[in-house]
């Protein structure tokens, strides 16, 4: 995650103020808040890739079990 690297090496300066600490937090827990809101939306994105690919796969399947046994 760059965000944790960011604060780190903010909060590692020799020269900060309390100001600059708490405007880092500040962007550093926004930026964490905008990937929790948008996870929901990707699981559901790669789940529904995951259907998608999988339902080829499984018809192929049918298709030739159903040959061998004599059907089509």
């Amino acid at each position: 995650m760059p965000h944790v690297e960011i604060v780190f090496n903010q909060l590692q300066k020799v020269c900060t103020d309390s100001v600059k600490v708490k405007n880092d937090l500040e962007n550093f827990e926004a930026a964490i808040q905008t990937i929790r809101e948008q996870m929901d939306s990707i699981i559901d994105e790669i789940e529904r890739v995951q259907r998608e690919t999988d339902e080829p796969a499984r018809k192929k399947r049918q298709v030739e079990e159903g040959s061998k046994n004599g059907k089509r």
